[in-house]
């Protein structure tokens, strides 16, 4: 896998079992992640979003714009960027890309990137919520929190 810009947009490129090269505009990926944030980030649904508009967008695009292979991409910028970033909370994630051997293993450290991001931000506002309610006056044993989604 790796990141590469062609006519000004970011392009997750990879070499699938199933789907050949794969020229993954980066916005699918955020499609994928905001479609599967009430799943907890499912990592199956994730890999299965990016297939299914992969396959749409080839499907609706005749007229695509043409890319070179995976190996070619590989081959013309070796010292590229091969990282993929994610800014969440203030904390930067960050992996290369070059270890995924599949989108499924891609599509895993997502899954697991977000849920602990989702879990360290959602302890800091715990925190800070009992730290209020203790500054209120309100013991912590005189009051049950309980977050529902």
């Amino acid at each position: 896998m790796a990141i590469d810009t062609q006519h000004g947009e970011e392009y997750l490129v990879m070499r699938d079992s199933l789907l050949g090269d794969l020229h993954i505009p980066m916005n699918i990926i955020t499609d994928a992640i905001t479609h599967t944030a009430d799943n907890d980030f499912d990592a199956h649904q994730i890999e299965a979003y990016i297939r299914n508009a992969m396959a749409v967008l080839e499907s609706t695009n005749a007229d695509a714009t043409v890319f070179p292979s995976a190996e070619e991409v590989s081959l013309e910028n070796p010292k590229g960027d091969r990282s993929l970033v994610f800014n969440i909370a203030g904390e930067t994630y960050r992996v290369d890309t070059e270890q995924f051997e599949t989108l499924g293993d891609l599509a895993i450290w997502i899954s697991e990137t977000l849920n602990r991001a989702k879990e360290r931000a959602i302890a800091a506002y715990i925190a800070r919520l009992e730290a209020d309610l203790g500054k209120a006056g309100f013991l912590q044993n005189n009051i049950t929190l309980k977050i529902e989604r």
